[in-house]
């Protein structure tokens, strides 16, 4: 894992571990980090169980951990991380179960532009307060939830978001709420050319 020390450095701002050999579980001595704004570890062998304690990282605005091990489901207490702009948990290369259960309403992030938990076991349906809290609807947002587990219906919820660019693909969705076929401007605009094809 993660040198226990790091843990003591509670001015620390930006932590940078990409591509760098470590292994083991994610110590829950990270919530420590209070002053931490970034925590990129991509692409290490990190296993296990995310901690809850990621949770009180409450400047926190970027957390990168795609292309490790990590298994379980998203803690809900990442909900808590009201400075959160981008969080990167995908799966694509690595033979590991990858993220389970459901996916998480993030609707206590008013910041939030970037999402990517591509090709894991996320089950259930997309909640209908799915990103509810964000602050600026015009903002650009992005959204990756390809090669999950994810059923049901996109919601309709999601239509006060105007420039959204959602990969919903190798889903087990039925069907897209009919009130987004007409948001021109999402999928960098494809919305307003092919309707709802563009979505799904």
């Amino acid at each position: 894992g993660l040198p226990e020390d790091l843990f003591s450095l509670s001015s620390l701002k930006k932590l940078y571990l990409s591509n760098s050999g470590f292994a083991g579980v994610l110590s829950e001595n990270i919530g420590q980090l209070k002053n931490l704004e970034e925590l990129n570890a991509q692409k290490n062998d990190l296993t296990g169980i995310l901690p809850t304690t990621l949770g009180m990282l409450g400047n926190i605005e970027i957390i990168n951990l795609s292309e490790n091990l990590i298994i379980g489901t998203i803690p809900r207490e990442i909900n808590n991380l009201k400075y959160l702009k981008s969080l990167f948990i995908d799966s694509l290369t690595r033979k590991s179960p990858g993220l389970s259960g459901q996916l998480l309403s993030f609707s206590n992030l008013a910041y939030l532009k970037d999402l990517s938990l591509r090709s894991n076991k996320i089950t259930g349906m997309i909640p209908p307060n799915f990103l509810s809290g964000i602050e600026d609807a015009d903002t650009s947002i992005s959204i990756n939830l390809s090669q999950n587990q994810l059923t049901g219906t996109v919601p309709s919820t999601l239509k006060v978001l105007n420039v959204l660019d959602i990969d919903l693909t190798g889903n087990r969705l039925q069907e897209i709420d009919q009130s987004l076929c007409s948001k021109k401007d999402w999928m960098k605009g494809a919305v307003g050319n092919f309707g709802c094809d563009a979505i799904m």
